[in-house]
């Protein structure tokens, strides 16, 4: 017997049996259920997403003789559509039948009762195929058929389709499948199959089938025929030209390096491999717009490509005005790949265009000396990360130095004793009314995530829990000690008190623990209310909030360097 592909051997019978298209199968079950059946149905959408497969259920669903939320497919009826062997449900290819006598001939039958079931249904796929003349000729059948005939009209293309067609026909828009979806399908697939292959592999399958279930499956079935112990990642990759998500990044850090020589050599290997061009570039800026949304957000739920680490590998040395307009660049270079019959040497020159994106900037030369220790720098991060923060660029050879100063003279911050009679009296104070008032606002901390000022702060207290809130003070869950101590030493600073008051609408005292701290204090004031002896007064919350907020100064480059790493350290240099 002849091989069947996948995507005929695993065609949906039934509706439950569809990947995606949920509002649709449900409206197409309801009105067989009320018996109300249109005349006339326009089914379309992307390639691959079930049009031609729903109509054929929907045949079979309204003729079958034993019909019950699903068509049986065991009667005379079901078993004969599913052949094409059926009289009265006939499918027409407009593609190749897209004449006037052809629909003339169609119209001349339509009159016909069904020979041996409910309905006669007509299935025109590719119906955007159809001439003028032949829209025309059908026009007259849509808008009166006979009650015995159902008309489903399939196209990827609905707006080349009379607009006076498309008025007679209820209309149903298939969307793409979601990836998940069709990452589900493949794996039931695959173990009816007895296909082996790797998540990741069903994970680029989806991604390459691009919402056509059709073709992943068409994917998966060239897998299968390549690979030998089972289908694999760099299987899938190889057939289709692909470079892994650890490449794309390596050509992200060249291209910012403006290393043109690495880059070209790069590009040389990838048109040897025979890799996919064009696809390369749409990988390129998908990674770049991932890279520029989780620089604002930090939602891992929006990465398609990308995973967390992979992110922060380099998004620190991109700046989001200079992500964009890399983003634009590959966006032209791939509208002008239309057009160019080189696609190799568009590639290479958009490479060279792209290093161009970061000119030399003004730098700053800093030069710590080893007096004291850089007490403001805890560790190698921070400083990048504050660096960063005041647009600042330090040459590489300027920071590798400032960077061995640093671990040579890393501090970390002290333990902050815990005063539990203070927190006691926090806890008295609190209300649940104002910790849903700061929950609500404690997304805008991301705001200031990149601010100058307040990134740090921003930053800390982004990602921790409100285990209690007043309108004086503020008890955070933080996961380990260290964030503890920072937010505890830096509690009392001028520009943490300012967040506070732009985000939460007025400045607090502020107090982190860690989860064996908390433990401690919910076990401390269950004991102390039993015993009716928490604290009443608020002299200790009075003593903190008291403090008066300076107005922040705008300070000068050279000035922001000694503030970040103290006047003794630092000599500024002009050349």
């Amino acid at each position: 017997m002849a091989y069947k592909a996948l995507y005929r051997t695993y065609r949906p019978l039934a509706f439950n049996e569809v990947v995606g298209q949920k509002y649709i199968i449900q409206t197409l079950r309801n009105s067989i259920k009320k018996d109300h059946i249109a005349h006339a149905y326009l089914f379309c959408g992307p390639r691959g997403t079930g049009k031609t497969t729903l109509a054929k259920i929907f045949a079979r669903a309204v003729n079958c003789a034993d019909y019950n939320e699903e068509p049986c497919n065991l009667c005379d009826n079901c078993l004969a559509i599913i052949e094409g062997t059926h009289p009265d449900v006939i499918e027409i290819d407009a593609a190749s039948n897209n004449g006037v006598d052809e629909i003339r001939d169609l119209i001349e039958k339509v009159k016909y009762a069904p020979l041996q079931s409910k309905y006669k249904v007509y299935i025109i796929d590719e119906v955007h195929m159809l001439t003028q003349g032949a829209f025309n000729a059908l026009l007259k059948t849509l808008e009166e058929p006979p009650a015995h005939v159902i008309f489903i009209l399939a196209t990827t293309e609905p707006h080349k389709v009379l607009p006076t067609i498309l008025s007679r026909c209820q209309r149903y828009d298939f969307g793409k499948v979601a990836d998940n979806d069709i990452v589900n399908r493949l794996r039931i697939v695959c173990e009816d199959a007895d296909i082996i292959c790797s998540d990741d592999a069903l994970q680029l399958i989806a991604r390459l089938a691009d919402g056509g279930m059709r073709d992943a499956l068409s994917i998966l079935d060239q897998c299968v025929s390549y690979a030998i112990d089972g289908i694999r990642i760099e299987d899938v990759s190889e057939i289709y030209g692909l470079v892994s998500s650890e490449e794309l990044i390596t050509m992200l850090r060249l291209i910012h390096n403006k290393d043109v020589d690495q880059l070209l050599s790069l590009a040389k290997q990838y048109f040897d491999r025979g890799v996919d061009i064009k696809r390369l570039t749409a990988d390129l800026m998908e990674i770049s717009k991932e890279i520029l949304i989780y620089s604002y957000v930090e939602n891992v739920e929006l990465l398609n490509k990308l995973n967390k680490k992979e992110v922060e590998s380099i998004l620190y040395d991109y700046r989001a005005k200079e992500l964009v307009s890399l983003i634009d660049l590959l966006l032209d270079t791939i509208e002008k790949y239309r057009f160019s019959t080189n696609v190799n040497s568009y590639f290479e020159v958009m490479l060279i265009k792209a290093t161009d994106l970061f000119n030399k900037k003004e730098e700053v030369k800093v030069v710590v000396e080893k007096t004291e220790p850089v007490n403001v720098v805890r560790n190698v991060d921070d400083l990048k990360n504050k660096l960063k923060e005041m647009s600042i660029d330090v040459s590489r050879e300027t920071f590798e130095e400032v960077k061995k100063e640093v671990v040579e003279n890393i501090k970390t911050p002290e333990d902050v004793e815990i005063d539990y009679e203070m927190l006691l009296e926090m806890l008295v104070e609190a209300n649940k009314t104002q910790k849903e008032k700061d929950l609500s606002s404690w997304n805008l901390f991301n705001k200031y995530q990149f601010d100058i000022q307040y990134a740090k702060y921003a930053n800390l207290l982004k990602s921790a829990e409100i285990v209690a809130a007043s309108e004086d003070s503020l008890i955070l869950a933080v996961t380990n000690k260290s964030i503890a101590n920072e937010i505890n030493n830096f509690s009392d600073t001028d520009e943490l008190q300012e967040l506070l008051v732009k985000v939460l609408g007025n400045d607090r005292c502020v107090v982190a623990l860690i989860a064996e701290e908390r433990t401690k204090l919910i076990e401390l004031f269950k004991v102390r209310r039993s015993n009716g002896t928490l604290p009443s007064s608020k002299s200790y919350i009075k003593e903190k909030v008291e403090q008066k907020i300076e107005t922040p100064k705008n300070l000068s480059v050279e000035e922001k360097v000694i503030q970040l790493f103290g006047q003794g350290n630092v000599i500024i240099k002009e050349d």
